[in-house]
């Protein structure tokens, strides 16, 4: 069956008498429980969407296939131009080079990470950034589509399994090889941790991990670390997850380095940022073009994500004058910061821009992704979305999809371009079918 055809199918059902009332007051309700957490930033799309558990499983291998091409370069690099090249590559600070865990980088065993996808008119999807860090968000944002379903009738065995669960389950098992009896979930308490700063509260988060560990899981910053732990025979028991962003840190990375110095197991540090820069994409594509990468390789950047180039300087004239084919992205900005859509820049803008650091921005084919027509808040009409989808990869597991959605703007983030969030539910075609029936029903 057609998804994007039960999509439609599904957003008018969800639209049609008392569903509709109903769909609105979930969303509004579920909302409610997000800023109750902290999560004051998350506005949610009041429609979840169905995807199919096929095309998840298709697309987390993809996903993993690029990371291994991505381990693949960085091996070369580090050959070629040894550790201090690679960390001069991507800027990172002299500071904070004793905290990049290189085992990690090399052949990560603790991935986390979210892939950030468009949808084609054809079905397709293509790959427009590499999310690969542990503090990556959003995930939590399945319960708010699961209970929407749920609340419409959906039978509870239909469900998928829930990406916190998967998670927990990696940091389970990642605790179990190392001998850990306690898991602490690392928070920074500038800005008053992650519920503080408009997102939601590791709460969730904790209560999957002790289902799965079966060990005492702690929400901590650095100020409320319990100093016991910093022991080495307790530190070496201790297992922790950054939450946050490594750029929130004031301290130069003091506090880590005791909890390392300490013995703690602490993982995804600054190997995260070098693996989340956006040149890689470039580089994939330098690769590509020079004959550097096997068939399976091209093949899958052919039909994966698309090209990307570097800037230099004296590729500026040449870009700025097919800007309208291409976006801009600053290497090293997230959260739709750093971003210049080619055909909405002047010329003499984009040209300065790309002139004051070329080294820290890349050029990409613009896609023209699939919109989405669904109500933008509860009570609305329906208004055509740009939507991003964000697949979730932990370990050998995946999970989708996190949907943003905008209206007025080709940059889809939460804070810019009026973006809000939802789900996109996997669901086999049988199990579609039977609910967009059984809607059918109710409505009529």
């Amino acid at each position: 069956m057609d998804v994007a055809a039960d999509n439609l199918a599904l957003i008018a059902a969800l639209d049609a008498g008392d569903v509709g009332v109903l769909a609105d007051a979930t969303a509004r309700r579920l909302r409610e429980e997000l800023v109750a957490e902290g999560g004051y930033l998350l506005e949610l799309l009041p429609r979840p969407i169905f995807c199919a558990p096929d095309q998840v499983r298709a697309l987390g291998d993809r996903g993993r296939s690029l990371i291994a091409l991505q381990s693949r370069l960085i091996a070369e690099l580090i050959a070629a131009e040894g550790r201090a090249g690679l960390l001069d590559r991507f800027d990172v600070a002299p500071a904070l080079r004793d905290l990049v865990h290189w085992d990690e980088l090399v052949a990560p065993r603790y991935l986390v990470g979210r892939l950030d996808l468009l949808r084609l008119a054809d079905g397709s999807f293509r790959c427009c950034e590499m999310n690969v860090d542990s503090c990556v968000a959003g995930a939590e944002i399945f319960d708010a589509g699961r209970d929407t379903f749920l609340a419409l009738g959906l039978d509870a065995d239909c469900l998928p399994e829930r990406p916190l669960d998967q998670l927990a389950d990696l940091l389970a098992s990642t605790a179990r090889r190392l001998g850990a009896e306690r898991i602490v979930i690392l928070d920074w308490s500038v800005g008053g941790g992650s519920a503080g700063k408009g997102y939601i509260s590791y709460d969730r988060m904790r209560a999957a991990v002790i289902r799965a560990s079966g060990l005492p899981v702690h929400i901590a910053d650095e100020t409320s670390f319990d100093p016991a732990w910093l022991v080495p025979a307790e530190a070496a028991r201790t297992l922790v997850h950054r939450g946050f962003m490594m750029e929130e840190m004031d301290d130069d990375g003091a506090f880590l380095r005791r909890l390392i110095g300490a013995g703690a197991h602490v993982f995804s540090l600054l190997e995260a940022d070098i693996r989340m820069d956006k040149g890689w994409l470039a580089l994939m594509w330098d690769a590509r073009r020079a004959g550097r990468c096997t068939a399976a390789e091209g093949a899958l950047l052919d039909s994966f994500v698309p090209e990307t180039w570097q800037v230099t300087a004296a590729d500026i004239e040449p870009l700025v004058a097919r800007r309208d084919d291409l976006i801009f992205k600053t290497r090293q900005a997230f959260g739709g910061a750093g971003i210049l859509i080619g055909a909405e820049t002047p010329a003499a803008t984009l040209r300065d821009a790309l002139a004051a650091a070329p080294e820290h921005w890349i050029a990409q084919v613009m896609i023209a992704p699939e919109t989405l027509a669904m109500p933008h808040a509860p009570g609305e009409p329906l208004q055509v979305h740009d939507i991003v989808y964000g697949l979730y990869l932990y370990g050998t597991a995946e999970n989708g999809f996190l949907l943003r959605g905008s209206t007025t703007s080709r940059i889809v983030n939460v804070s810019s371009g009026r973006g809000r969030i939802g789900w996109a539910l996997a669901l086999a075609d049988g199990e579609r079918a039977s609910f967009l029936r059984q809607l059918a029903a109710v409505a009529s």
